[in-house]
């Protein structure tokens, strides 16, 4: 009997044991668990500029502009953000039908630009010119009053001179330059795209032009070009308009 009480006894311990051995387990591997979330957690929520970079590569332009907007929160003149903020609202406001929500995308584009020009690298200086003057461009077109076309000029022209190129920039001088009721300079920009790509909508503008500056011959050369070769029969259909005035 005695021996039987010793052998309960030594099994209750084993028990005993064992119970304690897997709740110190299962402590430890909850506590692991836990500060794993948290971790995790916090480090989701902290806004970086390598996740800018990160976003910015894929694309992902809503988490470059809420990443941007937040790390602004604490470092409202961090140049380098500023532009992510401002490169992130021009690409959004593209992306968008409603033109509320358009107008105030480039509003918080050009807002950012402007304000990271500020004792900004003159590296970074060109890109941001070329972007601001993009900008001001879509906003001249979403407005209802066109008063943008000047400035659109103005920061093209400075990007330029600061030796950037991009291959839409004479497309998008001929375009405002023609906003603004310059004829012979927007026909020379417009002659500068085409070498970059010919389009039947550049062709057209390019006629537009010449029609203005009453060089009607010139102006039909491009117009039956379009008649002949052009599949767009909205582009055909004003191309002949223009042919008949």
């Amino acid at each position: 009997m005695k021996k039987k009480y010793k052998d309960n006894t030594k099994k209750n311990k084993f028990f005993a044991h064992l119970v304690t051995t897997l709740l110190v387990v299962l402590f430890f591997v909850f506590l692991c668990f836990f500060t794993y979330h948290i971790y995790s957690i916090n480090n989701k929520e902290v806004p970086t500029i390598k996740k800018l970079f990160d976003c910015w590569k894929i694309q992902d332009y809503q988490n470059v502009y809420d990443i941007s907007g937040q790390i602004l929160d604490t470092d409202s003149f961090n140049n380098r953000v500023l532009m992510f903020r401002g490169y992130s609202a021009f690409f959004l406001a593209l992306s968008q039908t409603d033109i509320s929500v358009v107008q105030n995308f480039l509003d918080e584009s050009i807002n950012s630009l402007r304000v990271a020009m500020i004792n900004c690298p003159k590296k970074f200086l060109s890109q941001i010119y070329y972007m601001l003057g993009k900008t001001y461009f879509h906003k001249n077109v979403v407005s209802d009053y066109h008063y943008y076309s000047d400035l659109s000029v103005k920061y093209l022209q400075l990007a330029q001179s600061l030796g950037y190129k991009s291959s839409d920039i004479p497309e998008y001088l001929g375009l405002s330059y023609a906003e603004l009721g310059l004829a012979e300079e927007s026909i020379k920009s417009f002659t500068e795209a085409l070498l970059v790509r010919e389009s039947d909508e550049l062709l057209l503008a390019i006629a537009q032009q010449y029609y203005n500056c009453q060089k009607a011959n010139t102006a039909k050369q491009y117009l039956n070009k379009i008649n002949q070769e052009s599949s767009n029969e909205l582009l055909v259909l004003k191309s002949r308009i223009l042919l008949a005035q």
